[in-house]
C-alpha cells in the first residue's frame, strides 16, 4: 500500500477527476491515445449501466476515508487489474446497445491487460475520495478545475442538478470538509434555487475540497482545464511527460486532429460526450450562454474559492 503523503510511482494507475463538467473525460481520452494507457469509464457513478463496479455507491460524489478498508476493495481491485466481471456488469446493463459495447469493451481490455498496459480511471464521482483511492491504488491523481461560469454554463444548458441531500447525508464528509457550506446546503434543500445560483453552489462546495488537496498534496497534478486547452500539444505533451507515457506523432496527430479549430467549438447536447472540439473557442462558450447579470453573479458568489486560480483576466471584465 502507497502511502498519500509519499510521491506516488510515475510507472502506476492514472486517476483523472474533477467535478463533472470540468473536462475529465477530454483529458482521460487524450492520455489514452496510445496502447500503454487503456481508459476506464466512471467505473464509481451510481448512474452508469456499464460502471465496471458491481457494488456501485449509491449517490454521486461519495466520501471515503483515506484509511477506509470499505466495500469497495475487492472491486477496486478487479479495476486496477482490468479484470472486471463481464458476466455481472452484462447482467445489469439494458439493450442490445450495451451488451454490444460491452463486448467491444471486454476485447479492448482484455487486450490491454495482456499487453500490459496502465488503467486511467476517469471518474468526476471520485472526487471527494481521491485520498483513500491514491492510498489503495498507488495512482497518480490528475485533478481538474475549471471556470465557474463555464461551469455553471454547461450547468444551465444542460439542466444537470446535484441532490444538496447526497453531501448533507454524509456525515464523515461534511465534518472533514464541507461544515462551512452546511447552512447554505441545508438552504438548498427548502427551497429551489435557479439553475446558475444551484450551480455556483456545486462549484463551491466540490472545488474547496479541490483547493485543499493542492495545499496538502503538493506532488498531485491539479490543472486548470483552460491551461490545457489553450495549447492542447503543449500542454498534454507536459502531461504525458510528467507520467511517462510514450509520446509519439501518432499521438501528437491524435492531439491535433481532437482539438483542431476546424471542429465546433460547442458540441450538440445528443453528443455531447464527444472529445473532439475546438478546445481553445470552447474555452469562453460561457460568454454566449450567460447573460451578462448571469456572469456577474457567477463571479460574485465563487470569488471566495475562484479567486485562487481565476483573476480578472479570466473574467474579461
Amino acid at each position: 500500500m502507497t502511502s498519500i503523503q509519499q510521491e506516488i510511482p510515475d510507472s502506476g494507475p492514472i486517476l483523472v477527476t474533477g467535478t463533472h463538467r470540468s473536462g475529465t473525460t477530454w483529458v482521460g481520452e487524450m492520455l489514452s491515445l496510445g496502447r500503454s494507457v487503456h481508459y476506464i469509464h466512471e467505473p464509481f457513478a451510481p448512474m452508469y449501466e456499464r460502471a465496471w463496479l458491481l457494488d456501485r455507491p449509491t449517490t454521486p460524489y461519495m466520501y471515503v476515508p483515506p484509511d477506509s478498508n470499505g466495500p469497495y476493495q475487492a472491486d477496486l481491485d478487479r479495476v486496477l487489474s482490468l479484470t472486471p466481471d463481464w458476466v455481472g456488469i452484462g447482467q445489469r446493463a439494458r439493450g442490445i446497445r450495451n451488451w454490444l459495447r460491452l463486448a467491444q469493451e471486454a476485447y479492448s481490455t482484455s487486450r490491454a491487460r495482456r499487453m500490459g498496459s496502465r488503467p486511467l480511471v476517469k471518474d468526476p464521482f471520485l472526487l471527494l475520495s481521491v485520498e483513500w483511492f491514491a492510498r489503495q491504488s498507488g495512482a497518480s491523481p490528475i485533478i481538474l478545475v475549471r471556470h465557474p461560469a463555464a461551469f455553471a454554463s454547461s450547468i444551465k444548458r444542460l439542466g444537470w442538478r446535484l441532490d444538496a441531500a447526497s453531501l448533507l447525508n454524509q456525515p464523515d464528509l461534511m465534518s472533514r470538509f464541507l461544515s462551512p457550506y452546511k447552512h447554505e446546503l441545508d438552504a438548498a434543500c427548502s427551497r429551489d434555487l435557479d439553475i446558475v445560483q444551484h450551480a455556483c453552489l456545486v462549484w463551491r462546495t466540490l472545488n474547496s475540497v479541490v483547493r485543499y488537496y493542492e495545499e496538502e498534496y503538493p506532488h498531485w497534478s491539479i490543472l486548470k482545464y483552460e491551461d490545457l486547452a489553450v495549447d492542447p500539444v503543449v500542454g498534454f505533451r507536459s502531461l504525458y511527460d510528467k507520467l511517462r507515457i510514450p509520446w509519439t506523432d501518432k499521438v501528437e496527430r491524435a492531439v491535433v486532429k481532437h482539438n483542431s479549430n476546424r471542429n465546433p467549438s460547442e458540441v450538440p447536447k445528443p453528443t455531447r460526450g464527444s472529445t473532439r472540439r475546438n478546445s481553445s473557442a470552447a474555452m469562453w462558450t460561457w460568454l454566449s450562454r450567460l447573460t451578462e447579470v448571469e456572469i456577474e453573479f457567477v463571479k460574485k458568489s465563487t470569488i471566495d474559492v475562484a479567486q485562487h486560480w481565476y483573476g480578472d483576466e479570466y473574467w474579461l471584465d
